[in-house]
């Protein structure tokens, strides 16, 4: 047998072997690229849901919100509406200071943090929506976190923030 007859068969492992690992890295960064898309338009979802949700809740919030800003006033309106919605519901003054909280009780809800530097807090507290998405201290998973400003003649009176578990958070239950 000639030399180059026995090459041949070398030389087309080497080919193969080449085309394989070109097709691999193809469909592994397809993958990747697709799972992130997928992931993105999720959370685009979930952030319409969560900024629908708040815009329904801002009325009663901003009424109760006139009646007093009081752990007493707005602990039990963000309990009944994160109970409707499905969602968490916190109620923050513009000090940053939570005044209502639908993971919390009403002798928990003082004992929470500050929240005027959160992300999405600042955003609302500026005059915008804001969101955030990032992992809870409170609840302990990630979250996707969704701010608005509740304005009265005066200016912002408070910010209206709802939230709901990231896909991680999902599927780790799951």
């Amino acid at each position: 047998m000639s030399e180059s007859a026995r090459r041949l068969p070398s030389l087309y492992r080497k080919t193969l072997t080449s085309w394989g690992s070109v097709v691999a890295v193809v469909v592994l960064t397809g993958g990747v690229l697709g799972s992130r898309r997928l992931e993105q338009q999720a959370v685009d979802f979930l952030t319409q849901s969560l900024t629908t949700s708040a815009r329904l809740m801002e009325a009663a919030v901003r009424t109760a919100l006139a009646q007093g800003q009081t752990v007493e006033t707005l602990q039990p309106v963000a309990m009944v509406l994160g109970q409707q919605a499905s969602c968490r519901v916190t109620v923050i003054d513009p000090a940053g200071t939570v005044l209502g909280d639908s993971e919390q009780t009403e002798t928990t809800v003082p004992l929470m943090e500050n929240h005027k530097d959160r992300p999405e807090v600042r955003d609302a507290l500026a005059g915008g929506v804001g969101t955030s998405l990032r992992y809870s201290q409170t609840v302990k998973h990630p979250m996707l976190y969704v701010a608005l400003p509740l304005t009265h003649e005066r200016g912002i009176i408070g910010v209206l923030r709802v939230a709901g578990a990231h896909l991680e958070a999902i599927a780790e239950d799951v």
